[in-house]
């Protein structure tokens, strides 16, 4: 090795791990560029097949719901 170490293994997992963390990165980049020139941007998971939320719409209810 290089430095002279012990090899650590870095677990079965270790690519589903990084992906996870570079794609939350990849989110609040994104997110946080868009926001920059003033869009304002609602997340949704996949599957979601809800409307997106109108202006007047309060947070944690859908359209034709009443709040």
């Amino acid at each position: 090795m290089r430095y002279d170490g012990d090899y650590i293994d870095a677990g079965a997992d270790y690519y589903e791990r990084r992906d996870q963390r570079n794609r939350e990165h990849l989110v609040r980049y994104h997110q946080h560029a868009l926001a920059h020139f003033g869009y304002q941007v609602t997340l949704a998971a996949p599957g979601d097949t809800g409307p997106p939320p109108g202006p007047g719409t309060p947070p944690g209810t859908t359209q034709g719901q009443a709040a």
